[in-house]
């Protein structure tokens, strides 16, 4: 705690005086040097005295913030006319610091005798890596709402849980103009070296937006050309997905792409991957930095699987995968695809297909590409250890009318990632169906039912952001990140009781390989409105 002495510029003619004129004096047990996090509360509680007595009348209080971050250069706005501070803090994030002023006038002489006193305020960046949720009360704008905790956020240790609620109308006075969908996370440049920046993209009414997640300041839209160098007429976004390190954006006009260590726009069409389509939005993929299949979807057109190989240096598609004697997958032309993703070993290509003509359902998996391991000898002889192995049609599991059923009513479907698990949600409970055997068994139990009155709207794999991004950063022998003890191993539903009245919930699963949940563990939180998308962030 220090004592502050307030000192003024005047000439002190007190000693002539027939009425001292007592000083004014503060305690504080600030620093005068502050950190605050952006869109955090500052609080500043000093103990204002003057001649002992702390019920001091006739002083007048203004709290002043530099608007920019230059102490040389300060030009101030008014935040408080209170003789304590309680203002949350929206000025941009900066290196070097705001200066807070704060001038106490004594109106009871006739000198207005002012006292004034400096901090220098650092504001950081308050949005680490954590749960974001946008939502809508009123079905025309929208706004995110991000948790922080030990369990969404990295090295979060044991503090407390920070909610932070209609970020961006508090950074910018208003919420964004339009509903916020489809939303991903990824990561410009690499975690470990240089810089980087941490984005979360989302689809909107007239296109995509993208926003820089130290601050939710936005950077790139359609309109402004920070996404995309050229907009052809009628362009409409229907998902992105990261595919090694590839980030692509599969629209109407095309697939575009851009290596996300070293690029932040959209150029020209990806000429190479838009020689085929991606049928319903449906891609399997994953970040793991192996240069085999790490991409993959079905072209309904061309009536065969299509996958992204080799790396951002020489980016490959190939569409020639060797049939079995359960399907070929360069015929499947009668076939729409309803889901897909990597399941059971993080990287076996998995989809959820519906036969258009007898309308049954069946999930497929495949067999990724391994190049043959060997080494050579001395004299470059080379000795194979471990054969080729070609990419080819593996398994397909016929779904039971129970299954069909289920998925007719479903409003997500996805599958775990390290287990032979696909999870249907309804409105009214989550079901899943086990394709670990020889054969799909249905669950027909929910594994989660709402509470009375709500409704599923919403269901996805929990995965950290990290791993979303950059699946090595967390799991590979250099990793950059710990992984999260519910990465991969919870399920985030959505839920709406009423039109805008919406919760979320974490439910980790039990049981690994069986698709069982434990509602006794699960996180829950409300005060939402209409909930349009969830997804985590990285930090």
């Amino acid at each position: 705690m220090g004592i502050i002495w307030f000192t003024s510029c005047y000439d002190d003619k007190s000693e002539y005086a027939t009425n001292p004129i007592d000083e004014v004096k503060i305690e504080v047990s600030d620093e005068k040097t502050i950190y605050i996090g952006y869109l955090e509360e500052l609080n500043i509680v000093p103990t204002i005295t003057q001649g002992g007595k702390t019920d001091v009348k006739g002083l007048k209080y203004e709290w002043e913030l530099s608007i920019i971050a230059d102490m040389n250069e300060a030009e101030y706005q008014s935040i408080g006319t209170e003789p304590e501070l309680h203002e949350i803090i929206n000025r941009p994030i900066a290196n070097v610091p705001y200066s807070l002023r704060l001038t106490v006038t004594d109106t009871t002489n006739k000198e207005d005798l002012q006292y004034q006193y400096y901090w220098n305020v650092y504001v950081q960046s308050s949005f680490l890596d954590g749960l974001l949720i946008s939502e809508t009360n009123n079905d025309q704008t929208s706004d995110f709402t991000l948790i922080e905790n030990k369990s969404f956020t990295v090295n979060y240790g044991n503090k407390e849980e920070r909610i932070f609620r209609n970020i961006l109308e508090k950074a910018n006075g208003a919420p964004y103009t339009g509903l916020m969908t489809g939303l991903r996370y990824e990561m410009m440049g690499y975690a470990n070296v240089g810089t980087h920046t941490n984005q979360v993209w989302a689809i909107t009414n007239n296109g995509c937006v993208r926003f820089d997640t130290e601050a939710f300041k936005e950077n790139g839209n359609l309109e402004d050309g920070k996404i995309l160098t050229y907009r052809p007429e009628g362009l409409t976004v229907y998902n992105f997905f990261k595919a090694q390190t590839l980030f692509y954006m599969n629209t109407n006009k095309g697939i575009y792409s851009f290596n996300a260590i070293s690029s932040n726009s959209f150029g020209w069409i990806d000429a190479a991957a838009s020689q085929y389509t991606i049928n319903n939005a449906v891609v399997a993929c994953n970040t793991s930095g192996d240069p085999y299949c790490t991409g993959m979807w079905l072209d309904k057109d061309k009536g065969k699987f299509v996958s992204y190989e080799g790396t951002f240096v020489s980016p490959t598609y190939q569409d020639s995968y060797a049939a079995n004697n359960l399907f070929d997958p360069c015929d499947m032309k009668n076939k729409s695809a309803i889901a897909g993703g990597m399941s059971t070993d993080r990287k076996t290509p998995t989809f959820l297909l519906k036969d258009d003509t007898s309308g049954e359902y069946a999930i497929y998996t495949f067999s990724r590409y391994v190049a043959a391991e060997g080494y050579y000898d001395d004299e470059w002889n080379w000795y194979e250890t471990a054969p080729e192995i070609l990419a080819s049609a593996k398994m397909k599991y016929d779904i039971p009318l129970s299954g069909k059923a289920l998925i007719e009513k479903a409003v997500s479907i996805f599958f775990a990632h390290k287990e032979a698990i696909m999870y249907i949600a309804t409105h009214d409970g989550i079901y899943c169906i086990n394709f670990a055997g020889s054969t799909a068994i249905v669950e027909t139990s929910p594994k989660y039912t709402p509470t009375s009155g709500e409704k599923i709207t919403v269901a996805k794999l929990y995965q950290q952001g990290q791993y979303i991004n950059d699946e090595s950063s967390v799991i590979s022998d250099s990793h950059v990140y710990p992984e999260l003890e519910l990465n991969n191993k919870a399920i985030i539903i959505a839920t709406q009781k009423d039109t805008y009245e919406g919760k979320v919930y974490v439910v980790p699963m039990t049981q690994i390989g069986t698709g069982n949940l434990d509602i006794s563990k699960a996180l829950i939180y409300d005060g939402f409105g209409k909930i349009l998308d969830v997804t985590t962030i990285g930090y």
